[in-house]
């Protein structure tokens, strides 16, 4: 039974740690911060590519305390995280109109039709922005998940 709670945590440890790296080589500091909350929590070092990130962030510090590759990263995460959630309002609400869940709301049943409707429904929100914006945002987290970069959308 201990073996199989070890096993357990050790597929764990291993599986975030590869989410990790990945969300790092894509470009995202918070896969190098939760990968090294990880090693604590699990008690390990910190493997070699995560002890190479770690060396490449201090090595870069600016004057502001940022460090350089992601001195902007703040408000680069923010957009992306703007750009996900739109992007995930139009596939919920393609979904949701399938099931019939929104029969009150009009819309042609395209994927440019769900464009304004998703706007609407955005409005007021953090997330907001016109139709022409909800297109771009999910037009542009379709490319980079087809390029295989779904880790700059990583949150931990």
């Amino acid at each position: 039974m201990m073996a199989d709670i070890a096993a357990e945590q050790e597929h764990y440890f291993t599986e975030r740690m590869a989410a990790c790296q990945k969300a790092w080589e894509d470009g995202n500091p918070r896969g190098a911060s939760r990968a090294f909350d990880l090693c604590g929590m699990f008690d390990r070092g910190p493997p070699p590519w995560l002890r190479s990130a770690i060396k490449s962030q201090l090595a870069q510090l600016d004057s502001t305390g940022k460090t350089g590759r992601h001195a902007r990263s703040g408000t680069r995460e923010r957009d992306l995280a703007k750009h996900f959630a739109r992007w995930d309002a139009v596939l919920e609400f393609r979904e949701r109109k399938k099931l019939g869940e929104l029969a009150d709301v009009d819309y042609p049943g395209t994927w440019e039709g769900a464009y304004p409707a998703v706007s609407e429904l955005l409005e007021g929100t953090p997330f907001a922005g016109g139709e022409d914006t909800v297109e771009k945002s999910y037009k542009l987290v379709q490319r980079l998940m087809r390029q295989g970069k779904a880790g700059r959308f990583f949150v931990g």
